[in-house]
């Protein structure tokens, strides 16, 4: 029990006070989830938004004056390649069902959230990313396209950030990259801050 804290104290003994299948099966809500875990999702989501910005790059976007290669962006902006936070750090995912945000089309509680945020986002769209179930961390891209070369560049890095013991203090995983006419080189491995925050 105690190396998980209060959450386990409320599992088991919602386990042992359960008096049917029923009442045990509303014991799974309180089941506490290991600190590492919730950083597995971080460092697997991580991947799977920088590979598409790497595959996004290396494909030519023909448009007037603009280099053909860059990072995804904004209509309005081509130098800037930041997506924003997705969902906002104020969603609180610590406080949603086995400590995750709830991407949903109604939000009522404070760990929902509009799943549109996810194809309304011009950088998501564009890369295919979005979570559809419910998860524990936030996700961005930051980044800059240098439009003034021939062939493009751009500098950019995925993000997540998770806030899992709701203490308002944030672990940030993130691994950084870098387009250009030589291709993408990816810093080696993950930079990451607070893991298990």
């Amino acid at each position: 029990k105690e190396a998980f804290g209060e959450d386990a104290v409320k599992y088991y003994r919602c386990l042992g006070d359960a008096d049917d299948l029923a009442e045990l099966d509303e014991c799974k809500a309180l089941k506490p989830v290991s600190p590492e875990a919730m950083a597995s999702e971080a460092r697997l989501n991580v991947a799977k938004i920088y590979e598409p910005v790497a595959r996004y790059f290396a494909q030519e976007h023909p448009a007037p004056g603009l280099p053909p290669h860059r990072c995804p962006h904004p209509s309005s902006d081509p130098t800037n390649a930041y997506s924003g936070i997705v969902p906002p750090l104020s969603v609180r995912c610590s406080l949603g069902p086995r400590k995750r945000c709830v991407p949903t089309d109604s939000p009522k509680e404070p760990w929902e959230y509009p799943k549109s945020m996810w194809r309304e986002n011009e950088i998501f769209a564009a890369i295919g990313f979005s979570m559809d179930e419910p998860h524990r961390m936030h996700y961005a891209v930051r980044g800059k396209n240098q439009i003034d070369d021939k062939y493009g560049v751009c500098m950019f890095t995925a993000q997540a950030f998770g806030d899992l013991d709701d203490d308002g203090v944030f672990s940030t995983f993130e691994r950084a990259g870098m387009g250009s006419a030589q291709g993408v080189r990816g810093a080696p491995g993950l930079y990451i801050d607070r893991e298990f925050e």
